[in-house]
């Protein structure tokens, strides 16, 4: 296996890509961070040299109302060292047609979580968030993460999203890892607002 190969799976296992765009769902209260486990992932260390990789996006975290997106790809970038940027890219269920927004990303003091900004709809002001990143599947190539925003109301808004290089199926054995690390991660309670993303390739 060439260095490049290794370094695209082990990327695959840690990244978890923002959404936003509709598909963030607010709860009561604050971000969960702090009652989430310490994190045994980082990715700086395994970016460095990597040009370009590109995840589908599987599955994510959605409002009562469904949602709003099919055929999400993200690509991820270095440009500079310690900046990685995300192009999120999507089709529109309600127009049909594919549109991008991008996400910038650092690492924050605490390992595991990083510093972002990004926009809530393409062609939109960025916003601040915080992420955590964890893997789930060394063998299919898959992770789960999460972004975080507080609101001044005592709410909160966040999204969790299912990426993977090896695959555009949120299948059962999917659907079970991502409930199991959630709830390792005392996280359990975000499976319910998870669901999965049809993916034609129609946006590549």
């Amino acid at each position: 296996m060439s260095s490049l190969s290794f370094i695209k799976i082990i990327v695959g296992l840690i990244f978890i890509g923002t959404a936003a765009n509709g598909n963030l769902i607010t709860l009561k209260g604050r971000c969960p961070f702090v009652n989430v486990k310490p994190s045994l992932v980082n990715i700086t260390p395994f970016l460095n040299g990597v040009s370009s990789v590109t995840f589908n996006s599987i599955a994510e975290t959605a409002p009562l109302s469904g949602i709003n997106r099919t055929d999400i790809t993200v690509t991820m970038e270095q440009p500079i060292p310690g900046i990685f940027k995300y192009t999120k890219r999507f089709r529109s269920k309600e127009t049909g047609q594919c549109a991008e927004f991008l996400i910038f990303m650092k690492a924050a003091n605490q390992p595991g979580f990083y510093d972002m900004l990004y926009q809530v709809a393409p062609n939109t002001n960025f916003v601040k968030y915080s992420g955590y990143f964890l893997a789930i599947d060394p063998k299919s190539i898959k992770s789960i993460g999460m972004a975080c925003h507080n609101l001044p109301n005592s709410q909160y808004q966040i999204e969790v999203a299912v990426l993977s290089t090896s695959t555009s199926e949120y299948d059962k054995v999917t659907q079970e890892e991502v409930k199991n690390a959630l709830e390792f991660y005392n996280l359990g309670y975000l499976y319910q607002y998870i669901v999965g993303i049809e993916n034609n390739d129609k946006c590549k």
